[in-house]
């Protein structure tokens, strides 16, 4: 069981959208609802059939296509999307086509929730990016800044191909970066390598714990995926980091694929893994 984190974003009706999405009805439900009508005698024989139904109900529900459970959803990831609904990881926009490739834009919003996640219950989007943009005008003014050119202001038009608030600001804290031609391609759907730089470089921003046996584990991720050496020397560093956390895994056993797309089920996953390791 999952601890349950203390970011609750989501209204009522997106708890409705989970039900609906994620959840199944169980048989014995309705088998009870039904049995409500009767007398004394079929009350109690209805309820035993209803007891039976729900086992062989729950049984057969582990073995399930993922279809019958979640129409969008593939069946591993199903509890884990439900979860990270529930800790507002996830707007509702996006509750939807799990099994489809994640989109830069899509993934950099994900991102913003999990940034969002670490404040009080109730802080929207505008006072993070209010609070952040106070920060750095400090780091800025700062004489003993080491890199002021990092702590950069909010600039219009930072790329080419869109220029929305969230996009700009997301860049200005170095959530995102976009193409040597300018652009950021919010449409195009992300690798798997890419995926990982880009939340580990919201992830490591909440200081974590790192193993005292990071070197040996970081030799063992590289001898476990024998693709390995396909990974980019720019992202091997996230990809080690993730996988070392447990919030990322290869596809197989022995093979990791960072250049395949990572779905959106996968992303929403990823990203309640690193909530969790933040908490280990």
């Amino acid at each position: 069981m999952r601890k349950k984190m203390r970011k609750h974003l989501i209204l009522p009706s997106a708890l409705l959208i989970v039900l609906l999405l994620c959840g199944t009805v169980s048989a014995s439900a309705e088998a009870a609802g039904a049995a409500g009508d009767g007398n004394a005698a079929e009350e109690t024989a209805e309820a035993a059939e209803a007891t039976e139904t729900a086992e062989e109900s729950d049984g057969a529900e582990t073995e399930a296509p993922a279809e019958e459970v979640q129409p969008d959803c593939s069946s591993w990831a199903v509890e884990e999307v439900r979860e990270a609904i529930a800790e507002g990881l996830v707007p509702e926009h996006l509750q939807s086509g799990y099994q489809q490739p994640v989109t830069r834009g899509e993934l950099a919003e994900l991102t913003a929730y999990y940034v969002l996640w670490h404040e009080p219950e109730g802080t929207t989007m505008e006072e993070v990016w209010a609070g952040k943009d106070e920060y750095y005008a400090q780091r800025r003014a700062d004489e003993s800044t080491m890199d002021p050119e990092y702590y950069r202001s909010y600039a219009e038009n930072v790329f080419t191909d869109i220029n929305e608030e969230f996009f700009n600001r997301m860049y200005q804290f170095h959530y995102i970066s976009g193409y040597p031609d300018g652009t950021f391609r919010p449409e195009e759907p992300v690798s798997r390598q890419n995926a990982a730089v880009l939340l580990w470089q919201a992830m490591h921003l909440y200081r974590l714990d790192y193993p005292s046996d990071m070197f040996e584990q970081t030799l063992q991720i590289r001898n476990r995926f024998r693709d390995y050496y396909t990974v980019g020397s720019w992202a091997s560093s996230s990809v080690d980091h993730l996988v070392i956390f447990g919030c990322l895994n290869g596809v197989s056993e022995d093979r990791f694929a960072p250049a395949e797309l990572i779905t959106k089920e996968q992303a929403i996953a990823v990203i309640l893994r690193m909530t969790e390791a933040e908490q280990a």
